[in-house]
């Protein structure tokens, strides 16, 4: 079945986009694989999200992680 979906053209900051890219490399991924798991998991997040679930992100060290905004690194 093809994909019904139309082409959708992503503007990531310079920071998500490196964290793209090592994240595909250290899974052995395409950079097109891994972006295409980050998008299936923001929608997975968004429809929980509109549901009532609530989430807390946190960061590598455990901090937990208030504004993931796309203007705002995440600073570890």
């Amino acid at each position: 079945m093809p994909n019904s979906f139309p082409p959708v053209e992503l503007h990531l900051p310079d920071n998500h986009m490196a964290v793209l890219l090592a994240e595909a490399e250290a899974h052995e991924l395409s950079p097109n694989a891994a972006l295409a798991q980050a998008v299936r998991l923001y929608q997975l997040i968004s429809e929980r999200a509109r549901n009532g679930l609530q989430l807390t992100f946190v960061d590598a060290h455990g901090n937990i992680v208030n504004d993931l905004s796309p203007a705002k690194p995440v600073k570890h």
